[in-house]
């Protein structure tokens, strides 16, 4: 399945959506480290973590996606150029 420059708003999307979703994950988990102790709260602060090391990483993986995407469509259009 190829993408094209109609699919970038729903990438977009899809990213913002991922960024609120890792926002609230780790607001919510902050919340509840408060009321853990032992085990749990070691369990709740490695998932405060891993969503903190996931939401740094975003903006690359954002980056990446558009990249790919614009190489896709340059890719494409040169090869369809060809073929005309």
């Amino acid at each position: 399945m190829a993408f094209t420059l109609g699919d970038l708003p729903i990438i977009a999307v899809a990213i913002v959506v991922g960024v609120i979703v890792l926002g609230f994950g780790a607001k919510i988990l902050d919340q509840i480290d408060d009321d853990m102790t032992g085990t749990s709260a070691s369990i709740v602060a490695n998932g405060t973590s891993a969503l903190d090391k996931v939401g740094k990483q975003l903006p690359t993986l954002g980056l990446v996606i558009v990249a790919a995407l614009i190489i896709g469509i340059v890719a494409t259009s040169f090869y369809m150029g060809k073929r005309s």
